[in-house]
Order: structure tokens, then sequence, then C-alpha cells
């Protein structure tokens, strides 16, 4: 896969992370109009044929995998420089968390920028995404004890809910809250606080 240079007539090209930040731009559920629209501007701007197929996601996973492939082109600067820009789309892109997850396994190097686009999803309330948010227990569970502090800034019952989907979790997230410095930052006293939660855990 190569970008193509851009012309006077196809403008200019688009750089690796825009290319990336587009596939997760397109949505088979729009209409085929504006859909096909955006397919057309993707072919005149890059070589990506087979990315933006208006009929399904499965080309546009395709797509995702393929820049993946090309890490001379897709270094871990430019999976974070357009990760870091999609974390602010409303909303977020739907394969967003897929994208996360595959750039962890691709660069493992990238770990503590992702607890930080993590954070930024607590922030946004992912557990209201129901998607997006499989996507960010999986992750969290693939990266623990990285995501330890992640969790802990999860309200009450979706840390609850994390912990009965992903039970790897419970012993070892406990076991950290556990620590002194850790544990005197937990509002442990607040009735179904996080505190409360892993003592539950625990007990069990």
């Amino acid at each position: 896969m190569c970008l193509m240079q851009g012309s006077a007539h196809t403008g200019p090209a688009l750089t690796p992370a825009e290319v990336l930040v587009a596939i997760h731009d397109i949505s088979p559920e729009k209409d085929g109009i504006a859909l096909k629209k955006a397919y057309l501007l993707s072919l005149k701007r890059c070589s990506l044929h087979q990315a933006v197929d208006p009929k399904t996601y499965h080309r546009i996973t395709e797509a995702c995998s393929a820049c993946f492939e090309q890490r001379t082109v897709f270094t871990p600067q430019v999976l974070a420089k357009a990760l870091n820009q999609m974390v602010d789309h409303t909303p977020l892109p739907l394969l967003f968390m897929r994208t996360v997850i595959q750039a962890i396994d691709a660069y493992p190097t990238l770990v503590d920028f992702v607890m930080e686009i993590l954070s930024k999803l607590v922030s946004k309330q992912v557990w209201r995404m129901p998607k997006l948010w499989v996507g960010f227990l999986k992750c969290v569970s693939q990266t623990q004890p990285h995501s330890f502090r992640v969790l802990l800034q999860l309200p009450a019952p979706q840390l609850e809910s994390a912990l009965n989907k992903h039970a790897n979790l419970r012993g070892p997230l406990s076991a950290y809250a556990s620590q002194p410095s850790i544990k005197s930052s937990l509002p442990r006293y607040s009735f179904g606080g996080p505190f409360c939660i892993l003592l539950h855990y625990l007990l069990m």
C-alpha cells in the first residue's frame, strides 16, 4: 500500500494518520449517496481501494489491518497521532477500540499512551456505548496491571460489571488496590465505592 502524491486535481495527499482517521470516519450506516462521495474521495487521495467499500464493515476492518501490516508507514507515532484525534470525535468511531487493541498488540511500547486513551474514555462514560464498552473491557483485561489505575477510575457499578465480565481481573486488581499508597487514595468509606466493591470480591 502506498499513498498517492497530491496534485492540482486531487488535492494534497493524506498523511498516514489522516488515512487511518478517514477509514474510521466511514460508516456503512450512512445514506448511500454521502458514503459513495466519501468513497470516491478516498480513492482519489490514497490507494486504499478496498478500505471504504460502502456495503460492509468487513472491508473497513480489512483496511485497518492493512495499515498495521505497513509498519514502516504506520509507526507508533503515527498510530498515536491518529488515535489521539479519534478519541475526541463525537460520536466515537465504532471500530475505535478494535484499533486501540491492534495498536497495543503491534506496539507494546504504546501501553502508557493507551492508558491515557482509556482514561479519556472513562471521562466520556464509555459504558454508555455498548459496543465500545466491550472493547474497553477487553483492552483493560489484556493490558493489566497497567490498566488497574484506569479501572479504579470507573464508578462502582461499572467497576463491578468489569469484574463480573472479566473475573481474571479480580485478584490482581484487589492486590493492587490493597497497596497502602493506592488504598489511601480510594473512597473506602463511601458506600458502594471502589474499595467496597474490591473488598466484596476479596471476601468471596
